[in-house]
């Protein structure tokens, strides 16, 4: 035999070990683009509000400064 019983698991267990990484790598990024998923998101920019809010704070700072700067033109 070319190679002995011990090489052949060696070899095996390596190859096995990187699919293994591979996998759970790939389950964690699925798990954590279905969790991130789930939480409200502002409409403009797309950062995450908490429940209660519809828009981020930056967001609607510049929404309010909008508002203010059109009517102080009229």
């Amino acid at each position: 035999m070319l190679f002995g019983t011990f090489e052949i698991a060696i070899c095996l267990g390596v190859v096995l070990l990187a699919a293994l990484m591979a996998a759970l790598g790939l389950g964690a990024q699925n798990i954590l683009i279905w969790w991130t998923g789930l939480r409200p998101r502002c409409p403009k920019c797309l950062s995450t509000v908490n429940p209660e809010a519809y828009i981020c704070w930056s967001c609607k700072a510049e929404l309010e400064q909008a508002y203010v700067d059109h009517h102080e033109l009229s």
